[in-house]
């Protein structure tokens, strides 16, 4: 078996094709991973008192489908706002640190995706969850449909919010 042995400007072109190749999967891996990123932090914002808002806005009394129930629980996590600590955080007591960080704390409502088998992370796949008390049935609510009806309840509390120069008179 003969092989013909490349020249140099075919094992620069192949070399040159190999890395080019190579920069753009990082480059690919770099902008999902930010991608991924904004995603989480986006779906990290729900509280449990604005998901139950979503909920009785939609169609008020809620029921479980299975059973009739109307007490349902959606699992939660927490996470600690950090700009609500205090600055002298190291010097407060224990005690005093412990009742910062719990004033500092926020439930959020937890998430999952419903995804193929590539695992892929897609905003318009990820849901978050409702489960009746009662029977267990579980309801998901797609998230981008919940945070785009708060983030224009947000746009709309905004705009209806007076500007206190309105309220100066000219003098």
């Amino acid at each position: 078996m003969n092989t013909k042995k490349p020249s140099d400007d075919e094992l620069k072109e192949f070399l040159l094709k190999m890395y080019l190749e190579e920069v753009q999967a990082e480059e690919e891996i770099a902008r999902k991973a930010k991608e991924h990123k904004e995603i989480h932090e986006t779906l990290r914002k729900l509280a449990p008192t604005e998901f139950y808002e979503y909920l009785s806005e939609q169609n008020p009394p809620i029921r479980c489908s299975i059973c009739g129930n109307s007490k349902f629980s959606t699992p939660t996590t927490s996470t600690v706002d950090r700009s609500k600590l205090p600055a002298n955080m190291s010097e407060l007591t224990k005690d005093e640190q412990k009742l910062a960080r719990e004033a500092a704390r926020r439930l959020l409502v937890t998430y999952t995706f419903l995804t193929d088998m590539s695992g892929e992370v897609d905003y318009k796949k990820a849901y978050y969850p409702l489960h009746c008390r009662t029977c267990g049935h579980l309801d998901l609510f797609r998230a981008s449909v919940i945070n785009l009806w708060k983030e224009q309840k947000e746009k709309a509390e905004f705009s209806s919010e007076s500007d206190p120069m309105d309220e100066c008179e000219d003098e």
